[in-house]
């Protein structure tokens, strides 16, 4: 068979083109362009998992871009370094911090009463912005909790209209394990006010 060099050559060249045309259709899209997804921006670094990016310290991620977090006055960054926070004694606004006016009897919170930023002393619960002193009636306590009335009746009586009256235990029954009502003897069960048999 007589060898004829240019039938080679357009064999290579025509192989070739196959190759191409096959990696051009496997190649991941954008691939050939640099996919948009994966560059990285100004300010930011390569996520550490996976693919993809993360803004730096100080920035935040605003559609593909990483912008510069502005720290208003009396706030820090926060420990991730994405958000700003308060300076403790200042509320947060949507706009910046607002010194928290903490009233007589009150004092710094981070949890607050209702996101004032305060709450009363003991013995003393909110009142608007203010702390009003708890008046605990007779067979009472002061409460641990700044909510509500401030106190509670003592074992053996029960609230009622502001005050603590003694709980009337009915015959074949004792004090409940709350002090504040009382169960049957068992095996009694309770019917209204009296113990009864089943």
């Amino acid at each position: 068979m007589t060898f004829n060099p240019e039938v080679r050559s357009r064999r290579r060249i025509a192989a070739g083109a196959l190759l191409s045309a096959a990696l051009f259709v496997f190649a991941p899209a954008g691939a050939a362009a640099g996919d948009p997804a994966n560059v990285i921006p100004a300010n930011a670094h390569a996520s550490d998992y996976g693919a993809g990016w993360n803004c730096n310290r100080g920035y935040q991620r605003r559609a593909k871009s990483c912008v510069e977090i502005k720290i208003p006055a009396n706030a820090f960054l926060d420990s991730f370094g994405h958000a700003w926070k308060c300076d403790r004694g200042y509320l947060q606004t949507r706009t910046g911090c607002d010194v928290i006016t903490v009233p007589e009897h009150g004092y710094l919170s981070d949890i607050g009463s209702y996101g004032t930023g305060w709450e009363c002393g003991r013995g003393y619960r909110p009142d608007g912005d203010s702390c009003a002193v708890v008046v605990v009636p007779a067979n009472a306590f002061l409460s641990n909790t700044p909510y509500g009335s401030g106190w509670n009746c003592g074992r053996g009586y029960e609230p009622a209209r502001g005050a603590c009256v003694a709980v009337t235990v009915p015959a074949l029954a004792h004090l409940n394990y709350s002090g504040d009502g009382w169960d049957c003897d068992p095996p009694l069960l309770r019917q209204g006010d009296t113990c009864v048999t089943s």
